[in-house]
């Protein structure tokens, strides 16, 4: 064939849409160029002539000497394949693809080269490479034997391998643990017969031995119609695991005790051995200490009953909150006499709670009842019932003791001056005796006098006893003194008489007190004599935010709240009283 120029070649040679170079077998020198090949590398066909210099790019792969050495092997060996970086006369570097292969020209040997651009499809693989790199989950491809055919970089640390590791070659089943190999097999096998099975959980095995959880969702590579391996993504989840142990606890555990709960307590139930004993317990007085204490006291008292019931089980008893204050023991193979030596040493073990914590008693009635798996449900009644008659013994002295308590922790705590309560009880009994009551009323009086701010033993010390103003946070903390106290003194066989007083102890003359809003003659006298004499004694003692009123400056108050704060009447008969 004569060189003819880009022009003058055969019209089949230059329509071809690839770029096609002849080349010397001995030098590699190119002796001819298509059309193509002067637009893919922007020469003419003379500045193409020649040397490969002008169109080499250096590796990565291969350089012009690895392409003049493939040239040789296509006329000797046959054809060769590979891809190489091209360079153009505009200096851009693009990737292709070489096809050598020998062939006669013009009547003599020359090798061929087809050379395809496929830089785009370069650009694509790296921008999925980088893709595949930046995820945290492994990619993967691997032949039918399961030898890695590649990875994504994650897969280094994901396996704590290196990467002479994969160099040298990985065959994925020594990062499976043994135990589920076979099911990965069988798994394969069902992926080739074309089923579709979703993402598949086994336990993976690092190279330091270590084993975490995984899921594994694959397909199978076709090529002319045949499966050559499986492409797909290995997911680490570890995090997921531990979440659903979490979640699986807290469906089966109180999130407060860490006891077994209701829902775990009525799944043993039906799965009772013939001989069992029931144990319900309940912990006494659990509401008062709610409603007067707080929420957060009560719960620490759960917390403690809940501590308690476990020290006294053995191992393989279970224990459960079935309710707010309730709770159940299951006694696998317990007799009646077992069950009452268990509620006998639960008693002796909250006697010695108390003893050690007077601040605060802990009671808890129990009630058993033993049973066979043939007639749980009414077992489970008559430990009920037994434990409630129980209750019913206990639940005034529960009450007793709790509001001993807090009747003491008032008396020992100096909320405003010292001597407060002892100085109001002697001005509301002068003021009553001034208004003309009996021995009883006065008597009362006192009482009320003594225990009116009861329901501050559960206010805060940071709010009782702050120097600045309160915030409306705090004052409506303060504010509710009132309710609790009247709920500690109905709690009280020897309140019980003045919780209405302490209830409205802050009504104001013209409405404008709390809780009730009540006005005039609606609030009792007791509390209208109380809010003088408490108003009159705050205003002439010291108190951390200021110093005390003379006397004088005190009555000219209570005259300027006359008919606001205070009853006018009662102020200007008892006025002349404080001295």
């Amino acid at each position: 064939m004569s060189n003819r120029g880009c022009n003058g070649y055969l019209s089949i040679f230059n329509a071809v849409n690839d770029a096609i170079f002849i080349h010397d077998i001995e030098t590699g020198n190119v002796i001819d160029a298509n059309l193509k090949a002067c637009e893919m590398y922007g020469y003419t066909v003379d500045e193409l002539k020649g040397p490969m210099d002008i169109i080499s790019c250096e590796p990565p792969p291969y350089s012009k000497d690895d392409a003049l050495q493939k040239i040789r092997l296509a006329s000797s060996e046959g054809p060769q394949i590979f891809e190489w970086r091209a360079r153009g006369k505009n200096g851009r570097s693009f990737w292709v693809e070489v096809n050598l292969k020998r062939a006669a020209v013009g009547g003599t040997d020359k090798v061929i080269s087809i050379v395809c651009d496929i830089n785009e499809r370069k650009l694509a693989e790296d921008r999925y490479r980088h893709l595949a790199d930046s995820l945290p989950e492994v990619i993967y491809e691997i032949d039918l034997k399961g030898n890695l055919l590649y990875a994504n970089r994650n897969a280094l640390n994901f396996f704590g391998a290196t990467q002479e590791d994969f160099d040298k070659g990985i065959v994925v089943f020594d990062y499976i643990v043994p135990e589920d190999r076979l099911r990965v097999r069988e798994n394969m096998i069902k992926i080739i017969n074309g089923s579709y099975l979703g993402g598949q959980e086994y336990t993976a095995r690092r190279k330091d031995g270590s084993r975490f959880p995984i899921t594994i969702h694959s397909n199978a590579m076709i090529e002319d119609g045949r499966p050559v391996g499986f492409r797909g993504i290995i997911i680490d989840i570890s995090e997921r695991k531990k979440l659903e142990e979490q979640l699986k606890t807290l469906s089966l555990h109180d999130s407060l005790t860490g006891l077994y709960n209701r829902a775990y307590f009525e799944r043993e139930m039906k799965q009772l051995s013939k001989q069992f004993c029931l144990v319900v317990c309940d912990v006494d007085g659990l509401k008062l200490v709610n409603d007067t204490l707080g929420h957060d006291i009560g719960d620490k008292l759960l917390i403690t009953a809940a501590s308690l019931l476990k020290s006294t089980l053995r191992e393989k008893d279970i224990v459960a909150r079935i309710g707010g204050d309730e709770f159940a023991l299951i006694l696998p193979g317990h007799d009646p006499d077992a069950a009452k030596a268990v509620c006998a040493r639960l008693q002796k073990t909250v006697a010695a709670y108390n003893d050690s914590n007077p601040n605060l008693p802990l009671s808890i009635s129990t009630g058993f009842s033993c049973g066979s798996n043939t007639n749980i449900i009414d077992a489970f009644k008559e430990a009920d019932n037994n434990m409630y008659r129980e209750k019913l013994h206990r639940s005034k002295s529960t009450r007793s003791a709790i509001v001993h308590t807090l009747m003491i922790a008032f008396e020992e705590r100096d909320y405003l001056t010292k001597g407060h309560a002892d100085r109001i009880q002697d001005l509301v009994v002068k003021i009553g005796g001034n208004l003309g009551m009996n021995e009883r009323n006065l008597s009362d009086l006192r009482l009320f006098a003594k225990f009116h701010d009861i329901g501050k033993s559960v206010v805060p010390d940071r709010i009782l006893f702050k120097k600045n103003s309160l915030t409306e946070e705090e004052k409506e903390v303060m504010r509710c003194h009132c309710e609790i106290g009247h709920r500690i003194a109905q709690s009280a066989p020897d309140l019980v008489l003045i919780s209405d007083w302490i209830l409205k102890h802050h009504e104001w003359w013209n409405g404008e007190g709390y809780p009730l809003g009540l006005r005039g003659e609606q609030i009792p006298i007791e509390c209208r004599i109380l809010a003088i004499a408490d108003a009159f004694d705050a205003m002439t003692s010291n108190r951390p935010y200021r110093a005390a009123m003379s006397i004088e400056v005190a009555k000219k108050e209570l005259v300027k709240y006359a008919g606001i704060q205070f009853d006018p009447a009662l102020v200007f008969e008892t006025i002349d009283l404080f001295t």
